[in-house]
């Protein structure tokens, strides 16, 4: 694995996980995404190596040796993409309490929100 490239872990389970996979992907960032289910063993491994708990309930962004989580990880991808998307680099400013409490809203309600996947896209 190349430690160069951002590191996304998911819920390869969740439907609306595998879909952000594939917004990014099609996206194109600048720089190439590896992409690893939470569930993996490779995910499981580098949640301990970057020390974050094991159930956490968000995307894990991992790049330059640092481990992000829930909305800063949401952000730090943002950054990943070209000038149009960075526009919502705006939301930034929301206090870091209020954008996780949204996160946490929706990650945990994701699978009543929306249907869960039998297979994940990405292995």
């Amino acid at each position: 694995m190349n430690k160069q490239n951002p590191i996304l872990l998911f819920d390869g389970d969740c439907k609306i996980c595998n879909f952000w996979v594939q917004f990014i992907q099609k996206r194109k960032p600048k720089n190439r995404f590896e992409f690893i289910p939470l569930q993996s063993e490779k995910g499981k491994s580098l949640l301990a190596e970057f020390n974050i708990n094991p159930s956490i309930d968000s995307i894990v962004f991992i790049w330059k040796n640092k481990g992000h989580i829930k909305s800063d990880a949401a952000f730090q991808i943002i950054k990943q993409f070209r000038f149009l998307w960075k526009g919502l680099l705006i939301f930034w400013i929301v206090p870091k309490k209020l954008r996780d409490w949204c996160y946490d809203f929706i990650a945990k309600n994701r699978h009543r929100f929306f249907t869960t996947k039998n297979d994940c896209e990405i292995h």
